[in-house]
């Protein structure tokens, strides 16, 4: 097993043939132009924008489409998407294009969105920003359908350049909430304060097109300098870091949808993380997935072991952060890396740096089968003076931090 793992840091051409997306640009403004001069051509001229605007969207690369929108047409872009999603609509009998034209004209109210929903009881409701559990549980299969199906303007949320996430740069949140109730949850806390659902598991259905809206940043990646670690981390994207998407309670769908897009976006590394493993193994994974499972105590280290070595995935990593336990290991073969850290301070527990020891016994355990230990910044605290040992202090992590039963 080698110790590196080499992963191509260059991205596709940006676009398929520049002559036809100018083209459809041209087309596209034309249409827009006419239809606000022209009443009667109104209908025609705005479905026509849209079937072009759909068709420009496929030919350009992931994260280019917003970018190419803006610089090409002569509208919004809150514009573009009601022309889109009036050429998505079937023309039906109540939907004339060369009727009367105040019929017309009501018409394309109500599909921009430039009308009260009220005026029109049968029109479809505007998708929501997001949906708990229990409402996707009641949901139609329409309905399901639609929010799966849907297109957004989100991008990846950059993560910033702290050194202890240089790991990834990005993290990408269509799923957000957990059940697991850790009692050391950063997510939790953060969830608490920003989502109208708080924690509670939740689909997003307008940020899973956020990799093909978020530019690659393939420049940055070519001139960076700093360092490897840097290098990765500007294409490496954490998938739910405010969720874990292979719970037992998470739909099948939800996963299902992520994955897809993940496969659509190769130029994009795409990190996951759970704390059910035989739950990740249900899925398979494309290449340019990095999967991993997280050990903080004892408890968890059979199962992981067990269950990666049915994940089906081209690279699998171990996280044992916060480490909370000694750890003692039978099989690492599953695993290409391991990443060992402690715990930040959090609304229940308080900061904690486990002893060096149980870093040295992972540590020889991984060398025995060559993976490579990523211990993280918050492993230990700074030495405070030359003779300083802080990671020789505590022994013991403390009670709030061990939620799981010990096992010898």
């Amino acid at each position: 097993m080698t110790n590196r793992i080499n992963l191509p840091l260059d991205p596709p051409a940006i676009v398929k043939p520049a002559e036809d997306l100018a083209q459809l640009a041209q087309q596209i403004n034309a249409d827009h132009e006419a239809g606000e001069q022209a009443r009667k051509e109104r209908l025609s001229r705005f479905r026509s924008a849209g079937e072009k605007l759909l068709k420009a969207k496929k030919l350009c690369k992931h994260g280019q489409w917003l970018k190419w929108l803006k610089e090409n047409v002569k509208f919004s872009k809150t514009q573009a998407h009601r022309y889109m999603d009036f050429a998505k609509f079937p023309v039906t009998g109540n939907l004339d294009l060369t009727g009367n034209l105040d019929e017309q004209e009501s018409a394309w109210q109500q599909i921009s969105g430039n009308a009260p929903a009220e005026d029109d009881p049968d029109a479809p409701a505007p998708l929501p920003e997001y949906i708990t559990l229990d409402q996707w549980n009641e949901a139609s299969k329409e309905m399901r359908e639609q929010l799966l199906s849907a297109s957004g303007d989100s991008q990846f949320n950059p993560q910033g350049t702290a050194e202890g996430i240089q790991w990834a740069l990005w993290s990408w949140n269509p799923v957000s909430g957990c059940l697991h109730n850790c009692p050391y949850c950063y997510a939790r806390d953060f969830a608490e304060r920003i989502y109208d659902p708080k924690f509670a598991p939740a689909f997003w259905p307008g940020r899973l097109t956020a990799p093909e809206n978020t530019p690659f940043p393939a420049e940055k990646i070519a001139n960076e300098s700093d360092s490897v670690r840097k290098k990765m981390g500007l294409q490496s994207v954490f998938v739910c870091s405010m969720a874990d998407l292979f719970g037992r309670w998470v739909p099948q769908e939800w996963i299902e949808a992520v994955l897809k897009q993940c496969r659509a976006a190769a130029q994009w590394n795409f990190l996951f993380l759970t704390k059910f493993p035989i739950r990740m193994a249900e899925f398979a994974f494309p290449d340019n997935a990095w999967v991993g499972t997280t050990v903080d105590c004892q408890a968890r280290v059979a199962n992981a072991e067990r269950s990666f070595r049915k994940v089906k995935a081209r690279y699998k990593w171990l996280s044992c952060e916060p480490l909370i336990e000694p750890l003692k290991f039978k099989d690492l073969g599953a695993f290409h890396w391991i990443v060992i850290g402690g715990a930040s301070k959090s609304n229940h527990t308080p900061e904690w740096h486990p002893p060096l020891e149980w870093f040295i016994d992972i540590k020889k355990a991984a060398d025995e089968v060559g993976i490579p230990v990523y211990p993280k910044p918050n492993l230990w605290p700074p030495q405070k003076y030359p003779n300083d040992k802080p990671w020789l202090n505590a022994q013991v992590a403390p009670a709030s931090l061990r939620y799981l039963p010990t096992v010898e």
